[in-house]
């Protein structure tokens, strides 16, 4: 477990995942407990896909390959490239294991920096072959919310339609389920994920705030690079999943060519990418 900490706050990650473990403000935890009674992560990291792939495999030049859900990142070991106070910057890198199920070299880090009463979390993805790569990456963390989630408001700066995408099994449908209009503040009920995730496409909000309606306790989650913003919770819990993503799961009604999926990035050979998003308890 690695640590870093400024006057406000203490963060620990976790070198395995580069998962977040912890994110303390004034011995107050934010991040969820990791009971394994429910769930026992707190932050997967998402690459090089979002979601689960058809049938577990995908398409790419004219090949099958196979793709387990949320990408090979989850429980893969990290090295950590620096090393400061208030940051960390952590490497992986491809290997033989992931060039036999995604083709491409290339090097991922994820880059930890406190900033005020802020984490601010990079993903910075190299692709170091000669075509262009194709991938998705997302935020999979799960928030504390003691007393349970239906003691607590989702928060936008701008009114929404929430216009959930509809899932058939881990694929998304071309159908959606309206849950609010206009509205500025969602209030959460546990019945709402009877759906399993809540995925929303392309809102106006670039950040959301979860905070208790009686204690005012609050996290905000910022994410300017991402195009869809996914809420999942398991029933009985005390968590809230926030995960902002660049893309969606794959779809039931389409193909297997990785290239067409909804939302894929292409990175140009020899080129790097960055995406950020930001977290104020």
């Amino acid at each position: 477990m690695i640590t870093i900490k400024n006057e406000i706050l203490t963060c620990a990650i976790k070198e395995v995942g580069a998962e977040i473990k912890s994110l303390k403000k004034d011995d107050t935890e934010y991040m969820w407990s990791a009971d394994p009674k429910f769930w026992g992560k707190t932050a997967p990291v998402l690459f090089p896909c979002i979601g689960s792939s058809k049938g577990n495999k995908y398409e790419l030049n004219g090949k099958m390959y196979r793709m387990k859900k949320h990408g090979f990142l989850i429980g893969k070991k990290f090295t950590v490239e620096e090393k400061t106070e208030s940051s960390v910057t952590l490497l992986y890198t491809h290997n033989d294991e992931t060039l036999a199920v995604y083709p491409y070299q290339f090097e991922f880090r994820a880059i930890f920096t406190l900033v005020g009463s802020s984490l601010k979390v990079e993903y910075n993805v190299k692709n170091l072959t000669d075509e262009t790569m194709y991938f998705s990456v997302g935020a999979h963390e799960a928030y504390a919310t003691p007393g349970g989630v239906e003691e607590y408001d989702i928060i936008f700066p701008y009114k929404e339609d929430l216009d959930a995408i509809l899932l058939d099994g881990p694929l998304v449908i071309d159908d959606t389920k309206t849950f609010a209009k206009k509205v500025d503040c969602f209030s959460i009920y546990e019945k709402y994920f009877e759906l399993d995730t809540l995925i929303f496409r392309k809102l106006k909000s670039k950040e959301v705030t979860l905070r208790n309606r009686k204690t005012e306790r609050s996290v905000k989650v910022e994410y300017p690079d991402c195009d869809y913003l996914a809420f999942w919770h398991e029933p009985g819990s005390e968590f809230l999943c926030i995960e902002p993503w660049t893309s969606l799961t794959a779809n039931a009604n389409g193909d297997y060519d990785i290239t067409k999926k909804e939302g894929i990035i292409s990175l140009e050979a020899r080129s790097e990418y960055n995406n950020t998003h930001i977290i104020t308890v």
